[in-house]
């Protein structure tokens, strides 16, 4: 009886991390959407010029993101065996 509760448990956490890994996952690609859509738009903007000092773009923050991910999956996988 203990194992099929552990087994409802079990299943019950998989479904709830398999649903924010997937919720992560969207976060992730619209960022990297954003991010694309916004260095476009100022490729677009910029007009060439003769000054020399430019200042360089900030780094985007998916591989974070990513890390957290896999983080949170391995830390239910440790939990769940």
């Amino acid at each position: 009886m203990a194992s099929t509760g552990k087994s409802r448990w079990g299943s019950l956490l998989s479904q709830a991390v398999a649903g924010v890994e997937a919720r992560l996952d969207t976060i992730l690609a619209e960022n990297e959407e954003q991010a694309a859509a916004q260095k476009t738009q100022e490729q677009k903007d910029s007009k060439p010029s003769t000054a020399t000092s430019t200042r360089p773009a900030s780094p985007s923050k998916p591989s974070t993101g990513r890390s957290l991910h896999a983080q949170a999956h391995s830390t239910f996988e440790s939990l769940t065996h």
